[in-house]
């Protein structure tokens, strides 16, 4: 088994993910993802599987174990992809359990939509933990994150709506290419945010 299954087995049979699914699917089935509860539980249940993962590696002493077997890049890597996925599915996979066995009427959501953006914020999540080696900061930080951009976008950028969160979920303005473009964009964002996780790490391995 290599770096990235065995971080992503780690990630779905831990407690955090099973409680965040729970947590997610109860709040879908008796509030409905267009409640205010869903929207601003998002980027606080989306950073509960994985994004601590570097912390207890670090604080455990298991990194200098890993690093012996594997390079940095792998386990890095290993690491974010591991938390964007587990991540995104805590949010997606409720959804989907409810439109599909919980729902009066089956529907179909933006699932993929939904996963990205909880890989987004699992991603935002890891970063934090890495920058401030403080695993509180990094569970409550994406939810401070998130509400510092629903902000500035509602009061000073109302027309950055590309950054607004709840856009990306429920969109209200016109998007190039619509859903595809929603897409591409959170991708985008990803992809950045997990490039600045892997220099983070690499320089923090080098200190170990």
């Amino acid at each position: 088994m290599n770096s990235f299954e065995a971080d992503l087995k780690r990630a779905i049979i831990s407690p955090l993910f099973i409680v965040g699914v729970s947590v997610m699917l109860y709040i879908v089935n008796k509030m409905s993802i267009n409640s205010d509860l869903f929207k601003i539980s998002v980027p606080i249940i989306a950073s509960m599987p994985y994004s601590t993962a570097w912390l207890k590696d670090k604080r455990s002493g298991y990194i200098k174990l890993y690093l012996v077997r594997i390079n940095e890049t792998s386990y890095i890597l290993g690491k974010i992809m591991a938390c964007a996925i587990s991540s995104g599915l805590v949010i997606a996979l409720p959804i989907w359990i409810y439109d599909n066995y919980l729902a009066e009427m089956k529907t179909e959501s933006a699932y993929i939509i939904f996963f990205l953006v909880g890989a987004l914020w699992g991603c935002i999540s890891a970063v934090l933990a890495v920058w401030t080696n403080n695993s509180c900061v990094a569970y409550g930080g994406a939810f401070v994150v998130c509400y510092l951009l629903i902000i500035l976008c509602e009061r000073y950028l109302q027309n950055m709506y590309c950054i607004y969160p709840y856009e990306w979920m429920f969109p209200e303005k016109q998007w190039v290419f619509e859903e595809s473009g929603r897409r591409l964009v959170l991708v985008g964002f990803i992809a950045v945010v997990m490039c600045i996780y892997y220099e983070m790490v690499r320089r923090r391995i080098k200190d170990v």
